[in-house]
């Protein structure tokens, strides 16, 4: 009965309501012509069936339409609402069939819009000049201007690439809200994911000139989540580049709360590369400030393995200013800990130039807890490097007030380290100057005894006062055999020194000191045959008081017993008693009645 439908228009998105603001509707607008078998135009109410298939013939059927359509002199025109999702850029054909006819061959395929071409699925939308590529206008509240979704395995919700000089990626502009709002639900997902392979590329770059505006926005909450995530490769290339000028502008501001959480992460690879750089000018600006609260939480982290690398690197110029300025309250928290392991490296080193400047500064107030904490395991590495220029300036401040509490603590175990080590060159500037009211102001202890000191310099020391342990004042001089503590010397012809053997011996030189309070010529690597040699002081002494009982105040010389001293007896010389002239040792300060032992004695040589 019927013959065919001629397609005429094909795939014309149509406009279906035709008040003001309308939006645009989804159906297809079919136009055609409607004969009988013999050519000749049909003119009544029909009923149209469309059917949409993935191939010319056979294939899938996808979905079935029918329209009832008025027919005038042969012409129709009626829309077809398919499923806009089924036009997803695969070729697609209409079959068609008027009332109870079989489906008539062969199908139509649709054919797209010229300009829609530019939509399917990797098309390529060209631009010229400053026109936009795609222009997007969004008015409604909590519209999106552009919305992506993607679930693939290694899709990418926008992807931005740009070959042009000075061209970017993706431009984000607002004026009253977050230019560009990313959200991530996934485990170890990335809200914003960038990566250059050029050199002097940037990932993400920033300008902001408002009043308290932000760089870069990143909060997070999820466990060992990052709110900024960077890794770099290339030679000279930085982590994260923080520039601010405004006052009371922060470089890199990180606030966690999260257990074991980093305020700033950064790890770098490449040779010569920073791992965090800021750099500020204005009035109160910190480079870096981190703020943690939770449990074992660190405010700043750095770790560093190559050669002449820096843990954290600060360098201030203006008045009060302060390289690295930390605060924790938190029980056995630290403020600065540093870990270098490479060969010349340095944990912590902190320049300043400004007045009343600090290199560094640390203030924590939580019991077991250190200000600053600097660990280092290369070749002539450093713990902490300060240097200061500036008129009142500190290369290092410590202040302590809880009990047993430590300005500076400092462990080294490599050969020819040292656990301080302070150089000035100002004028009345001092190395090390160190005040406290209630306890040493500083303690050295080596717990050795091979000649290595808590204290040594090759220059001189000046106190106002001096106190000792010890008692006794004691000098190196070469001695002839072994011999030990409390025994009694004299000098020999050949200039050494001699255990004594005879009575009223005129060459008595001293007694072997137990533990000098002052060594005199003590050498750094130790003091081969010699041995310290009681001058001045209070000093064990071996006695013999089988030549008379001794008692306080009797003066001493050297006996026949070796290495002894005995009571000295004085001689009468014109009626007048007096002692052999350089033969008295010392005065007892002990008394023995009979046989030999050791008392104390003070050392009067005459």
């Amino acid at each position: 009965m019927y013959k065919r439908a001629i397609l005429v228009l094909l795939l014309l998105v149509t406009i279906v309501s035709a008040v003001s603001a309308a939006t645009v509707g989804q159906a297809l607008n079919y136009q055609g012509v409607l004969t009988d078998s013999s050519g000749n135009p049909l003119n009544g109410q029909y009923t149209i069936y469309f059917r949409l298939y993935d191939a010319p013939s056979g294939g899938n059927l996808l979905q079935i339409r029918f329209r009832s359509v008025q027919v005038s002199n042969g012409l129709f025109t009626t829309p077809v609402p398919f499923d806009s999702n089924l036009f997803d850029g695969r070729a697609l054909w209409v079959g068609i069939a008027v009332d109870a006819d079989p489906e008539m061959i062969p199908r139509q395929e649709i054919r797209p819009v010229p300009y829609a071409l530019s939509l399917r699925p990797g098309a390529t939308i060209a631009g010229s000049g400053t026109t936009p590529v795609l222009n997007l206008t969004k008015l409604d509240n909590g519209g999106k201007g552009l919305n992506v979704i993607t679930s693939g395995t290694g899709s990418h919700g926008i992807w931005g690439e740009t070959t042009g000089p000075a061209s970017n990626g993706v431009v984000a502009i607002s004026y009253q809200s977050p230019a560009l709002w990313a959200e991530t639900f996934a485990n170890k997902t990335a809200s914003i994911s960038t990566r250059t392979t050029k050199n002097e590329g940037r990932g993400v770059e920033t300008y902001n000139y408002g009043p308290n505006s932000r760089g870069f926005y990143a909060s997070t909450s999820g466990t060992g989540s990052e709110g900024v995530y960077a890794i770099t490769h290339g030679y000279g290339s930085e982590g994260v580049y923080a520039a601010t000028e405004g006052e009371e502008s922060d470089g890199v501001r990180a606030a966690t709360t999260g257990n074991a959480s980093h305020g700033v992460g950064v790890t770098t690879i490449g040779r010569g590369s920073i791992g965090y750089y800021a750099r500020t000018s204005g009035t109160d600006s910190p480079g870096l400030y981190a703020l943690t609260s939770g449990v074992g939480s660190q405010g700043v982290f750095a770790h560093t393995t190559g050669t002449g690398s820096k843990g954290v690197d600060a360098q201030t110029s203006g008045s009060n200013s302060v390289g690295v300025n930390v605060s924790t309250t938190g029980a056995s928290s630290i403020g600065v800990l540093a870990a270098t392991m490479g060969n010349h490296s340095k944990a912590i080193v902190g320049t300043t130039k400004g007045t009343d400047s600090d290199g560094m500064y640390a203030w924590t107030n939580g019991s077991g807890s250190n200000g600053i904490t600097a660990i280092t395991n290369g070749f002539m590495s450093n713990g902490v490097q300060v240097s200061t220029w500036g008129y009142q300036s500190y290369g290092l401040a410590s202040g302590t007030a809880g009990e047993y509490s430590t300005g500076i603590q400092t462990e080294t175990n490599g050969q020819y380290s040292a656990g301080v080590f302070a150089r000035t060159s100002g004028p009345h500037s001092n190395g090390i100057d160190a005040i406290s009211t209630q306890a040493s102001a500083i303690w050295a202890e080596t717990g050795r005894s091979d000649n290595k000191y808590g204290v040594q310099t090759p220059d001189i020391i000046r106190a106002l006062g001096y106190e000792t342990g010890s008692s006794d004042v004691a000098e190196y001089i070469p001695v002839n055999g072994e011999v030990s503590p409390g025994t009694v010397l004299v000098i020999g012809a050949d200039g050494k020194l001699h255990t004594s053997t005879t009575a009223y011996d005129t060459g008595v030189a001293g007694i072997v000191s137990t533990a000098p309070g002052v060594s005199l010529g003590a050498k750094e690597e130790g003091n081969p045959g010699e041995m310290p040699i009681a001058v001045a002081g209070r000093v064990p002494c071996k006695v013999d008081a089988s030549y008379g009982p001794i008692h306080p105040r009797d003066l001493l010389t050297t006996s026949n017993t070796p290495g002894y001293a005995m009571k000295a007896q004085p001689v009468n010389i014109g009626g007048v008693e007096i002692y052999r002239p350089g033969t008295v040792l010392g005065k007892a300060m002990g008394t023995l009645e009979s046989g030999t032992g050791t008392i104390e004695v003070l050392v009067t040589l005459q």
